[in-house]
Order: C-alpha cells, then sequence, then structure tokens
C-alpha cells in the first residue's frame, strides 16, 4: 500500500517548483504560501536548510512578481519568528538578507511593503547583530517614512509597530528626524480640533511609539516637549473621559477607558523623561526656526538645523538655495510576531 507523502516530502516538492525555471509565478506562489504553512511548525522550519530550500526561497526575493516576492518575505518571517537557528542559517546562506528585505520597504507593491516589514521584524527583534546591521544600512529612514505614511494603513501599522519594539530594545542615538516626530503628533492632536470621523486606531498607534520613544530617550522627550505633546496629552484626556461608554456596539467597551490610561502613562512618561535631560525653554528652537520668518530658505535650514541638533539625518529634507543560536522559537516577541503576520 502506498504511503501518503510526508510534510517533509511536500517541502521537497514545493521547493522544486521553486527552482523549476519552467514554472510560472502563480505555480511558485502557490508553492510558497503551501510552505509557508508548512514553516509553522518549528521542526519543519530547522528543516528548511537540510532540504535546500532557503536559497530558492531568498532567490524569490528578487522575483518580478510582487506577490511572489511579498509570499516569499512571508515564508521567511513565519521560519525565522523566534527561531534563533532558523535565523542563523539564513543568515549563512545570504550574509545580506537584511538588505535584501530591507528593498522590499520601497517596493510600489503595499503588499511587498508589508510583508518586508514583517520579516524584518522577525529578524531584528532577537537579534542584535541584525539591528546593527539594519542601522548602519540606514534601515531606520524608510521605516520613520512609512510610519507616518497613511497611504497604507497596513504598512503604517506595522511600521509603527516595530519601531515601538525596536525603540523599547534600544535605538542608536540621535537617529530620528524632527519631520517624523513631528508627524507622529498629527493623529495625537486631531481629536482635539474635531471627534468627527477620528481614527482612534491610529491615536493609539502613535501614542503607543510616543510612549516607546520618550521612554527610551530622554532627548526625543524633550524634543516632542517643544512641540507641545504634555498639552496634546493633557487635551485628549477630557475627550477620551467624556467618550467611555460610547464605544460601537460591536466594539470593545472598554477601548476609551484603555486608551485614556494609555495617555495618562505616556504624559507621565515623557514628563519624567524630559525632566532627567533637564532640558532649556531654548531646546529645539532653532533662530531661524522662530515665529515671524517667512522666508522658505529659512525654513527648510531651520528644518536642516533641527536635524543637525538632533543628530539625525537630513535624508528627505531638501537643501536650502543658498547652498547565541538555538534550536527553539524564543517567546519574546510572539505575539507581536503572530499580530503582524496577519
Amino acid at each position: 500500500m502506498r504511503q501518503a507523502p510526508t510534510e517533509a516530502d511536500i517541502m521537497k516538492q514545493e521547493i522544486a517548483t521553486l527552482t523549476d525555471d519552467q514554472k510560472t509565478d502563480s505555480d511558485k506562489l502557490s508553492a510558497l504560501q503551501l510552505l509557508r504553512e508548512l514553516v509553522r511548525p518549528i521542526d519543519n522550519a530547522n528543516d528548511l536548510k537540510v532540504l535546500g530550500g532557503l536559497p530558492p526561497i531568498i532567490g524569490a526575493l528578487g522575483s518580478s512578481s510582487s506577490d511572489v516576492k511579498a509570499e516569499a518575505a512571508r515564508v521567511l518571517g513565519t521560519a525565522a519568528s523566534n527561531n534563533p537557528r532558523v535565523q542563523k542559517d539564513v543568515h549563512q546562506s545570504c550574509a545580506d538578507i537584511i538588505q535584501r528585505l530591507m528593498q522590499l520597504l520601497d517596493a510600489s507593491s503595499a503588499l511587498a511593503v508589508q510583508q518586508g516589514i514583517f520579516a524584518l521584524g522577525c529578524f531584528l527583534r532577537n537579534d542584535a547583530a541584525a539591528r546593527a546591521q539594519f542601522y548602519s544600512l540606514g534601515g531606520l529612514a524608510p521605516l520613520q517614512r512609512l510610519a507616518v505614511d497613511p497611504a497604507s494603513a497596513a504598512a503604517q501599522s506595522r511600521a509603527v509597530n516595530l519601531l515601538a519594539d525596536l525603540a523599547g530594545l534600544g535605538l542608536p542615538e540621535k537617529s530620528l528626524t524632527p519631520a517624523f516626530l513631528a508627524a507622529l503628533l498629527e493623529p495625537v492632536q486631531q481629536p482635539l480640533t474635531s471627534t468627527k470621523d477620528v481614527d482612534w486606531a491610529a491615536v493609539e498607534r502613535n501614542v503607543l511609539l510616543i510612549q516607546a520613544l520618550v521612554s527610551s530617550s530622554s532627548e526625543v522627550a524633550a524634543y516632542l516637549q517643544t512641540k507641545g505633546l504634555s498639552e496634546m496629552l493633557d487635551g485628549l484626556k477630557p475627550v477620551l473621559a467624556a467618550s467611555i461608554g460610547k464605544e460601537p456596539t460591536d466594539g470593545d467597551q472598554t477601548y476609551f477607558e484603555h486608551l485614556l490610561e494609555l495617555v495618562k502613562a505616556t504624559g507621565g512618561a515623557s514628563g519624567q523623561a524630559a525632566q532627567r535631560r533637564g532640558t532649556d525653554s531654548t531646546a529645539g528652537q532653532p533662530a531661524a526656526a522662530q515665529e515671524g520668518s517667512s522666508d522658505p530658505d529659512d525654513a527648510t535650514a531651520a528644518s536642516q538645523q533641527e536635524v543637525l541638533q538632533l543628530g539625525g539625518p537630513t535624508t528627505g529634507i531638501p537643501a536650502a538655495s543658498s547652498t547565541s543560536p538555538g534550536n527553539g522559537r524564543t517567546e519574546a516577541g510572539a505575539k507581536q510576531a503572530a499580530h503582524d503576520e496577519l
């Protein structure tokens, strides 16, 4: 009697599909989708290297098909999630895997961007060496851009979540631009002008990220204080208090109560961090940025100066016209990785 193929047999078949030049992109996408499900169990994920699956999956990141690229990233992220052994295997198979995944952050396909962030998170959260490589390659710049870009809500949410996790692990000093920090405040400020059509999910995401940033950097906390963070958070408190009990019938009846506590905690963390730094009243206020300056070149120069004061890169700001391995998945970050894959 013929035996049914084992999961290892099926993985071999799908890996063979990825290496067959006669197979279509649709065939390869189907193979990757099946592999993604098969590598969820840790034993199957650990077998990828033995079965020769890593090179063709990594190679699929360079496919001309956006869907194939996205699914390849998703397979790698699923296999590597909280699994140091697979992370090591992938790095051994492709020393520039972080750079390869970073390229997806600039993809034209929203799905490829989303899965690129997901895969990066799975490699970065538990690997200090991978984070160091990511930072040295300038990975925070596109991540900051995506975190404040509403073009793709899913990509924006994932970028915010990953930035918050990285902040909790310790970002490089002076690595965030003032333009990014200011953009983070926009959704937080919206309910203060009108509670109609407020994106409360965006408010929650950004407040969570702000809390992580100010908790890890007194410099960032002091800068955000100069931009009115405390006043915004204080203004949100009565708005949220008045909203408790008015959640949609199909929503969490304690949502606004939860959000109010989050706002209070963030305000406290920000104030404490700013006090530790001992910032003075002129911190982060370049002369050219004072009210009354109407010269666009002065405004641009001021933006550059603000970046320099925080020590961040000037990328994205136009120039002024005047010039140890284990064998199992770790527990840390498991919930976040699962959430990001949704």
